[in-house]
């Protein structure tokens, strides 16, 4: 959901791209009441990002980028509140020695960067950015498994991956997912990734799911697991009772951020 803080930023940049826009037009767009969109209006005038006249809101330019840049602040620091939160969780969660498989993902990987230790942990990866990120991690062994190199991403795919990775097993799974349905689980935006959530759900003691706000609205094509296979969600986000009911229907443990 939209924050206030956030429509009244996406308000300034319409009128600045449109000229001026009118109140009716501004709550249709958005979805709001006539008293929203004025209440809008007038903490911007009040402020000195928008001018009104006559039930129009006309754009100050001089002032806009400052809005855009508390926003993004906001967002930022967001989202290193929530990368701390993730290697809190992993790093509690892990027992000594154990043997963790960890996917390629930036936010995962800028996580952990919050770690000095993984409690001599074997860990698995087809990251191949991983390894040199945490320099800092000195008692654990590092291995990434077989594959093709996909030079954009810099991680390991295509079925020979798949075939490495049945040569372990993992105490945990961690993953973080692009589309998240609280009734039908995972799903994931290629036909390799949904094979490759499967099999860690065969290898794996537990899964772990890094669910960032916008995956509970994503709708990707290829299905990976059930609820019932997972055993954490770790999420920036408020689920709402009936999220969160259905998850613990089938037993995930969530942690959240908010």
């Amino acid at each position: 959901m939209t924050t206030a803080l956030e429509r009244r930023m996406e308000i300034a940049n319409l009128v600045g791209v449109r000229g001026k826009m009118h109140v009716d037009e501004l709550a249709e767009y958005f979805n709001v009441t006539g008293a929203t969109i004025r209440a809008d209006l007038r903490f911007l005038d009040d402020n000195g990002y928008i001018v009104r006249s006559h039930g129009y809101a006309l754009v100050n330019r001089t002032v806009l980028s400052q809005l855009a840049m508390s926003a993004t602040s906001k967002r930022q620091g967001k989202t290193s509140d929530f990368g701390e939160l993730i290697a809190n969780t992993v790093y509690c969660g892990l027992e000594e020695r154990s043997t963790v498989f960890i996917d390629s993902s930036s936010l995962i990987r800028k996580s952990l960067r919050h770690l000095t230790d993984l409690k001599s942990s074997t860990i698995v990866t087809r990251d191949l950015n991983l390894i040199q990120s945490l320099p800092q991690i000195k008692d654990s062994n590092f291995f990434v498994t077989g594959g093709r190199v996909n030079t954009e991403l810099m991680k390991m795919t295509g079925s020979h991956m798949i075939r490495s990775l049945k040569q372990y097993r993992f105490n945990s799974a961690i993953v973080k997912v692009s589309s998240f349905n609280p009734k039908l689980g995972v799903f994931a935006r290629s036909e390799f990734d949904a094979d490759m959530i499967r099999l860690l759900c065969e290898l794996s003691e537990k899964i772990i799911v890094v669910v960032e706000s916008e995956a509970f609205n994503n709708n990707d094509a290829f299905w990976a697991c059930e609820p019932s296979n997972i055993d954490m969600v770790i999420t920036d986000c408020n689920l709402g009772d009936e999220v969160e009911d259905s998850l613990a229907l089938n037993n995930v443990r969530i942690i959240k951020l908010i």
